[in-house]
């Protein structure tokens, strides 16, 4: 315990220490961690819309005008039975012809109303794909049910939607990964300021007989503080921010539902001090390293 006690007193010290380098380094921690929540933030709203776009990137699947109620059951039984097909959304004639009436010919109801009897659309089933990215291969494979006339699809719009999502993503994992070196860096300098100033005290502590990660851990510490300090901030920073923006956004995006701050805390705050911490303890050990192999 008196160990713990040592380590965290020097790693306060060291930062303390070296005052004006230990505020650069929470800013770019600060500064760095705000763009990852924003990107965080961004990825997980653009998996939240992309979830909402798929669910309208639906495969439509049409019976042969004058199918009866029995061949309407056998195509519906024969689509739920196909891999990668999350809900088989039965969609009668009638409820077409309905949903044409009130959406696209209001104002021609009476018109409308005289091809009731005679009903010219198709039933149809409506499937709900669990993943997307096997549209083309279930779009196949419900065109071979028994029963199935015609099968339209959106598979143009399901392609851009995945390779838009596939695209922001290795952009957003490529940038953090940037941020994350650009910060490690500059803890790092800061650390090693701190053995120069300290190489005296060091190298006694070696003679004397202390070890390598007796050494090593005060400055580890130091890491650990800067990071969590510059994460910390950061969070309460994006928080506050999204908080302040999410009603707008919401207005802007409407009807696409867009995550709120409950939904974000858990990710931001966790992953912010986690990331922050780790970047911190990367970044001591790069510093010091040459120094304990001296």
């Amino acid at each position: 315990m008196s160990k713990i006690k040592y380590f965290v007193t020097q790693g306060f010290k060291g930062v303390i220490s070296n005052s004006l380098m230990s505020l650069l380094s929470i800013c770019i921690v600060t500064a760095s961690m705000m763009l990852l929540g924003i990107f965080i933030i961004i990825g997980a709203n653009l998996n939240g819309v992309t979830e909402q776009i798929q669910e309208q990137c639906q495969i439509n699947v049409y019976l042969p005008h004058g199918a009866d109620v029995d061949d309407f059951r056998s195509v519906r039984s024969g689509l739920e039975e196909l891999d990668n097909v999350k809900e088989v959304i039965p969609y009668t004639k009638e409820e077409r012809f309905k949903t044409y009436k009130e959406n696209y010919y209001q104002d021609e109801a009476d018109v409308v109303d005289t091809l009731a009897s005679d009903n010219p659309l198709r039933d149809s089933c409506i499937l709900v794909l669990e993943d997307i990215n096997k549209a083309a291969e279930t779009i196949e494979a419900a065109s071979k049910v028994k029963g199935v006339e015609e099968v339209k699809n959106s598979l143009d719009l399901i392609n851009k939607v995945v390779a838009i999502t596939n695209t922001v993503r290795h952009v957003t994992l490529w940038f953090i990964l940037g941020l994350m070196l650009i910060s490690i860096f500059i803890i790092s300098n800061t650390i090693k300021l701190g053995m120069v100033s300290r190489q005296k005290e060091i190298q006694i502590m070696r003679y004397v007989g202390a070890t390598n990660w007796f050494i090593r851990w005060p400055f580890i510490v130091e890491g650990m503080i800067l990071g969590f300090m510059g994460s910390f901030v950061a969070a309460v920073i994006v928080l506050l921010g999204y908080g302040a923006f999410v009603p707008s956004i919401r207005e802007f995006m409407d009807p696409i539902v867009i995550l709120g701050v409950p939904e974000m805390l858990k990710t931001i705050s966790i992953g912010f001090l986690l990331v922050g911490t780790v970047i911190g303890v990367v970044g001591s050990i790069t510093s010091i390293r040459k120094y304990l192999e001296a």
